[in-house]
């Protein structure tokens, strides 16, 4: 982000000339051009200006048309130009004018020095007219003959204007500072107290999700990321009778996700009074807030359903650590404060090659997180008459107490039957590890080897790694078998009955990963 200067001289500013006009603010419908008008002709203004405004900021229907397109470009981090503009607007264009109003918008950009001073206009117009219809919508309360008792006018009145944004979404400016020191004494009094994972139970009862943290699961397409999520829901709306589950859906639908649930054994009764379902279609706001506040403190488990999307719609960029940790302030850090466990589910970057111990976009969204951070790999498809399975990995687990559960980086199976006429999934304990003839244990050093031959040729074939790392065949299979079933490499179907070997998470034999 960059700073801009605000009434700063060199030189004391002369005193304002009644009859001088070039100081005075433009008009809202200019001030709203200039923005755009400034961001088509120099995009990384884009970077101030989404900190100041949300297209329902512009009055003008086009203009907020066109700023919408813009942001949803640069948040996915996509060129915004005349063309991926008018691309985007797709149907719109029409009513913008068409292309050619973004070519006067992108030559009037050559003189806006600064999109994010008028920016600041408009934001403070778009507040302003905002007052001015609740003003009458208190006024119509006030002299409304039915509007009920004076304390329930004056509540209605006072919800009215709490729903005027006072901010961005995803731009908090906290009421009291986070630099006031942390008050220790209940911290001594009650003693150390180590975190223990509660919610998302392997069949042997251990736990992977820690109360009031943030964590996240990632994994390609149809890897069963979702699955996962459903299955701690289900789990707590079976075994308990009075927790709460809260699920944000960017992604899906309700009549996608139920149905899963009632796979799994949730009670309908228990999803009617206990399952909080939340769909938006729009950025969070004040009112929107409420809402979800209402659910989470009510919640022991909460789900976030598309953390890309929900980035997007928030107009916040996937790569900027920055807009990363606007996001995780503005809605996974904020749900865990009210006390429940926060599942997120994201994706990978779509190149095998390139996919590594987080999920697309900024490393902050990994080094932000307070609980753990899972990968998923399938080691066996999906699909109806089969029985599926995937490795679960664990990429990072600040509290530690995960990993003392797994077996090498492997803490769980997903498992999915979908045999019979309905679908059950559950997750395992990772199978046990392999040893050598004589009992010795896993081979280390060949593990190793292994892993460095893969890591420089993904999709070798056992065959491949046989001929290119130097050992006998006997350990290296076994060597080849510890790596999969520990969550290190994950193998899928080639072409002539294959098996090619990709890295989840590199081995060393000398080294830990990084809790």
């Amino acid at each position: 982000m960059t700073d801009r200067p605000r009434d700063r001289h060199l030189a004391v500013a002369p005193p304002p000339d009644e009859h001088d006009t070039t100081s005075q603010p433009p008009q809202d419908h200019e001030a709203e051009r200039d923005v755009l008008a400034g961001i088509l002709h120099r995009p990384s203004t884009l970077d101030d200006v989404t900190l100041i405004l949300t297209p329902e900021d512009f009055h003008h229907p086009a203009h907020e048309l066109i700023y919408a397109a813009a942001v949803t470009l640069y948040a996915r981090t996509r060129p915004v130009d005349i063309t991926t503009v008018a691309n985007q607007l797709g149907t719109d264009l029409g009513r913008i004018g068409g292309r050619s109003a973004l070519e006067q918008l992108h030559y009037r950009g050559i003189g806006i020095a600064d999109p994010a001073y008028h920016a600041e206009i408009v934001a403070d117009t778009a507040t302003r007219r905002r007052l001015d219809t609740v003003g009458t919508r208190i006024r119509q309360l006030a002299n409304s003959p039915a509007g009920g008792s004076t304390l329930e006018l004056l509540d209605a009145a006072t919800n009215e204007l709490a729903a005027i944004p006072r901010t961005v979404p995803g731009v908090d400016h906290a009421a009291t500072s986070s630099w006031a020191p942390v008050d220790l004494a209940g911290i001594i009094a009650n003693g150390e107290i180590l975190e223990q994972p509660t919610q998302l139970a392997r069949t042997d009862g251990q736990c992977l999700l820690y109360p009031s943290a943030v964590h996240s699961i990632s994994g390609e397409p149809e890897s069963g990321k979702s699955w996962i999520a459903l299955i701690a829901a289900a789990q707590t709306l079976r075994h308990t009778t009075d927790e709460h589950v809260t699920y944000v859906d960017f992604e899906d639908r309700a009549g996608r996700v139920i149905p899963r649930l009632v796979n799994l054994g949730a009670p309908a009764q228990a999803i009617i009074e206990r399952f909080h379902y939340i769909r938006p279609s729009q950025a969070l706001d004040a009112a929107g807030r409420k809402l979800l506040d209402q659910c989470a403190t009510q919640s022991s488990l909460a789900i976030i359903d598309g953390v890309t999307e929900a980035m997007t719609m928030h107009g916040l960029s996937l790569l900027d650590n920055e807009d990363a940790a606007r996001y995780l302030d503005l809605l996974p850090r904020h749900l865990a404060d009210q006390g429940p466990a926060v599942l997120q589910i994201d994706h990978v970057v779509k190149d095998s090659e390139k996919q590594g111990r987080w999920a697309i976009g900024a490393g902050h969204k990994l080094a932000g997180l307070d609980g753990a951070a899972y990968g998923v790999k399938v080691l066996e498809p999906f699909g109806r008459g089969k029985i599926g399975r995937a490795a679960i990995a664990v990429h990072k687990d600040r509290p530690g107490a995960v990993r003392e559960i797994a077996l090498g980086n492997a803490v769980a199976h997903l498992v999915i039957d979908s045999r019979g006429e309905s679908m059950a999934a559950w997750l395992e304990e990772p199978s046990s590890l392999p040893k050598s003839a004589d009992g010795a244990g896993r081979p280390t050093h060949l593990m190793e080897k292994v892993s460095r031959y893969v890591e420089m040729y993904p999709g070798a074939s056992q065959t491949d790694i046989e001929k290119g790392v130097t050992g006998k065949v006997q350990y290296l299979r076994m060597a080849i078998n510890s790596l999969v079933a520990e969550g290190y490499l994950t193998v899928t179907a080639g072409p002539r009955n294959t098996r090619n070997h990709s890295v989840i998470a590199v081995f060393r034999e000398d080294e830990t990963d990084e809790s």
